[in-house]
Protein backbone atom coordinates (compact mmCIF):
# COMPACT_ATOMS: atom_id res chain seq x y z
CA UNK A 1 0.00 0.00 0.00
CA UNK A 2 1.01 3.44 -0.52
CA UNK A 3 -0.11 6.82 1.71
CA UNK A 4 -2.49 7.80 -1.14
CA UNK A 5 -6.07 8.08 -0.95
CA UNK A 6 -7.81 5.94 2.03
CA UNK A 7 -6.11 2.92 2.35
CA UNK A 8 -8.06 2.66 6.03
CA UNK A 9 -11.40 2.12 4.14
CA UNK A 10 -10.07 -0.14 1.76
CA UNK A 11 -8.91 -2.55 4.83
CA UNK A 12 -12.51 -2.47 6.20
CA UNK A 13 -14.12 -3.13 3.25
CA UNK A 14 -11.75 -6.23 2.29
CA UNK A 15 -12.09 -7.60 5.40
CA UNK A 16 -15.91 -6.98 4.73
CA UNK A 17 -15.72 -8.81 1.53
CA UNK A 18 -13.52 -11.43 2.03
CA UNK A 19 -13.96 -12.58 5.97
CA UNK A 20 -12.29 -15.98 5.37
CA UNK A 21 -9.00 -14.35 3.86
CA UNK A 22 -7.01 -12.90 6.84
CA UNK A 23 -5.26 -9.83 6.97
CA UNK A 24 -2.34 -7.97 8.38
CA UNK A 25 -1.35 -4.39 8.36
CA UNK A 26 2.33 -3.64 9.15
CA UNK A 27 2.06 0.22 10.18
CA UNK A 28 3.92 2.75 12.03
CA UNK A 29 2.95 3.85 15.83
CA UNK A 30 3.06 7.29 16.61
CA UNK A 31 3.48 8.07 20.12
CA UNK A 32 0.43 9.99 22.20
CA UNK A 33 -1.32 9.83 19.03
CA UNK A 34 -5.12 9.38 20.23
CA UNK A 35 -6.78 9.39 16.10
CA UNK A 36 -4.22 6.82 15.26
CA UNK A 37 -4.69 4.78 18.64
CA UNK A 38 -8.79 4.69 17.68
CA UNK A 39 -7.89 3.70 13.93
CA UNK A 40 -5.96 0.94 15.19
CA UNK A 41 -8.90 -0.21 17.31
CA UNK A 42 -11.05 -0.03 14.80
CA UNK A 43 -9.48 -2.00 12.32
CA UNK A 44 -8.80 -4.44 15.11
CA UNK A 45 -12.29 -4.91 15.32
CA UNK A 46 -13.08 -5.79 12.19
CA UNK A 47 -10.93 -9.09 12.61
CA UNK A 48 -7.56 -7.38 10.98
CA UNK A 49 -4.37 -8.40 12.79
CA UNK A 50 -2.08 -5.28 13.32
CA UNK A 51 1.73 -5.60 13.80
CA UNK A 52 2.23 -1.40 14.89
CA UNK A 53 6.70 -0.90 15.17
CA UNK A 54 7.50 2.40 16.64
CA UNK A 55 10.46 4.23 15.09
CA UNK A 56 12.79 2.63 17.09
CA UNK A 57 11.77 -0.91 16.49
CA UNK A 58 13.80 -2.96 13.86
CA UNK A 59 13.03 -6.60 14.91
CA UNK A 60 13.39 -9.21 12.21
CA UNK A 61 11.07 -11.35 14.27
CA UNK A 62 8.50 -8.95 12.66
CA UNK A 63 9.41 -9.66 9.05
CA UNK A 64 9.04 -13.59 10.01
CA UNK A 65 5.48 -12.74 11.38
CA UNK A 66 5.03 -11.58 8.08
CA UNK A 67 6.64 -14.04 5.85
CA UNK A 68 4.69 -17.51 8.05
CA UNK A 69 1.34 -14.83 7.39
CA UNK A 70 1.61 -15.04 4.08
CA UNK A 71 2.56 -18.80 3.26
CA UNK A 72 -0.45 -19.40 5.53
CA UNK A 73 -2.70 -18.04 3.18
CA UNK A 74 -3.12 -14.22 4.38
CA UNK A 75 -3.11 -11.36 2.94
CA UNK A 76 -0.31 -8.66 4.25
CA UNK A 77 -0.57 -5.15 3.73
CA UNK A 78 2.80 -2.85 4.05
CA UNK A 79 3.37 0.48 3.22
CA UNK A 80 6.13 1.13 0.04
CA UNK A 81 6.25 4.78 -0.02
CA UNK A 82 7.87 5.26 3.63
CA UNK A 83 10.97 4.65 5.27
CA UNK A 84 9.57 4.57 9.01
CA UNK A 85 12.79 4.07 10.81
CA UNK A 86 16.12 5.32 10.30
CA UNK A 87 17.99 1.35 10.00
CA UNK A 88 14.99 0.49 8.03
CA UNK A 89 16.16 -1.16 4.60
CA UNK A 90 16.47 0.74 1.60
CA UNK A 91 16.81 0.51 -2.28
CA UNK A 92 17.06 3.67 -4.23
CA UNK A 93 15.27 4.35 -7.17
CA UNK A 94 13.96 6.80 -9.82
CA UNK A 95 11.09 8.67 -8.66
CA UNK A 96 10.01 11.86 -10.57
CA UNK A 97 13.54 12.31 -11.97
CA UNK A 98 14.94 12.45 -8.62
CA UNK A 99 16.64 9.60 -7.18
CA UNK A 100 14.50 7.98 -3.79
CA UNK A 101 15.19 5.57 -1.32
CA UNK A 102 12.12 2.71 -0.57
CA UNK A 103 11.32 0.41 1.67
CA UNK A 104 12.94 -3.45 0.79
CA UNK A 105 10.82 -4.96 3.11
CA UNK A 106 7.59 -5.29 1.07
CA UNK A 107 9.43 -6.91 -1.79
CA UNK A 108 11.57 -8.89 0.47
CA UNK A 109 8.39 -10.37 2.13
CA UNK A 110 7.54 -11.52 -1.26
CA UNK A 111 10.59 -12.96 -2.62
CA UNK A 112 10.91 -15.02 0.74
CA UNK A 113 7.85 -16.27 1.49
CA UNK A 114 6.73 -17.43 -2.62
CA UNK A 115 3.57 -15.14 -2.46
CA UNK A 116 2.59 -12.33 -5.46
CA UNK A 117 3.15 -9.13 -4.69
CA UNK A 118 0.22 -6.63 -5.44
CA UNK A 119 0.69 -2.80 -5.42
CA UNK A 120 -2.87 -1.02 -4.21
CA UNK A 121 -4.36 2.77 -4.36
CA UNK A 122 -7.49 3.70 -3.08
CA UNK A 123 -8.36 7.30 -4.42
CA UNK A 124 -11.63 8.88 -3.18
CA UNK A 125 -13.48 9.92 -6.03
CA UNK A 126 -16.52 11.63 -4.93
CA UNK A 127 -18.32 12.03 -1.12
CA UNK A 128 -18.13 8.24 -0.26
CA UNK A 129 -17.09 7.07 -3.06
CA UNK A 130 -13.72 5.73 -3.93
CA UNK A 131 -11.98 4.19 -6.50
CA UNK A 132 -9.66 0.85 -5.44
CA UNK A 133 -6.94 -0.45 -7.85
CA UNK A 134 -4.92 -2.96 -7.85
CA UNK A 135 -2.10 -4.29 -9.78
CA UNK A 136 -2.04 -8.31 -11.21
CA UNK A 137 0.08 -10.29 -8.83
CA UNK A 138 3.98 -9.85 -9.21
CA UNK A 139 6.10 -12.39 -8.50
CA UNK A 140 9.85 -11.97 -7.18
CA UNK A 141 12.11 -14.09 -8.11
CA UNK A 142 15.64 -14.48 -8.24
CA UNK A 143 18.54 -17.55 -9.49
CA UNK A 144 20.74 -17.49 -6.78
CA UNK A 145 20.72 -15.32 -3.27
CA UNK A 146 23.51 -13.25 -5.56
CA UNK A 147 20.63 -12.40 -7.62
CA UNK A 148 18.41 -11.12 -5.20
CA UNK A 149 19.77 -7.59 -4.79
CA UNK A 150 18.47 -7.28 -8.49
CA UNK A 151 14.93 -8.59 -8.06
CA UNK A 152 14.41 -6.44 -5.69
CA UNK A 153 15.71 -3.29 -7.04
CA UNK A 154 13.59 -4.01 -10.09
CA UNK A 155 10.67 -4.72 -8.18
CA UNK A 156 10.94 -1.65 -6.19
CA UNK A 157 11.48 0.40 -9.39
CA UNK A 158 8.29 -0.72 -10.79
CA UNK A 159 6.32 0.15 -7.62
CA UNK A 160 8.20 3.60 -7.82
CA UNK A 161 6.60 3.73 -11.35
CA UNK A 162 3.65 3.36 -10.30
CA UNK A 163 3.44 5.30 -7.31
CA UNK A 164 4.67 8.23 -9.89
CA UNK A 165 1.77 7.57 -12.09
CA UNK A 166 -0.67 7.69 -9.25
CA UNK A 167 0.86 10.99 -7.76
CA UNK A 168 0.64 12.86 -11.39
CA UNK A 169 -3.69 11.64 -11.12
CA UNK A 170 -3.83 12.33 -7.93
CA UNK A 171 -1.47 14.62 -6.36
CA UNK A 172 -3.89 16.02 -3.39
CA UNK A 173 -4.19 12.34 -2.66
CA UNK A 174 -0.53 11.89 -1.70
CA UNK A 175 -0.13 12.24 2.03
CA UNK A 176 3.44 12.18 2.70
CA UNK A 177 4.87 14.86 5.37
CA UNK A 178 8.12 14.20 5.66
CA UNK A 179 11.17 15.10 2.96
CA UNK A 180 11.53 12.34 0.10
CA UNK A 181 13.10 13.42 -3.21
CA UNK A 182 16.81 13.15 -3.08
CA UNK A 183 19.00 14.56 -5.69
CA UNK A 184 17.72 15.07 -9.43
CA UNK A 185 18.16 12.66 -12.20
CA UNK A 186 19.34 13.21 -15.64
Amino acid sequence: MSHMGNWEVAAHLFKEKKQDIPLLLYMGAKHKEQMERIQKESLSQSGIKIIALDQDSDSPFNIIEGINFLKSGGFVSITGDVIWHKKQRTVSVRFLDHAVDLPETPHILSLLSGAPLFIFFAFRTNDRQYHFSVTKPGYIRSASRSDRKEAIRRSTQEYAFLLEKAVREHPLEWYHFSPFLGKRLK
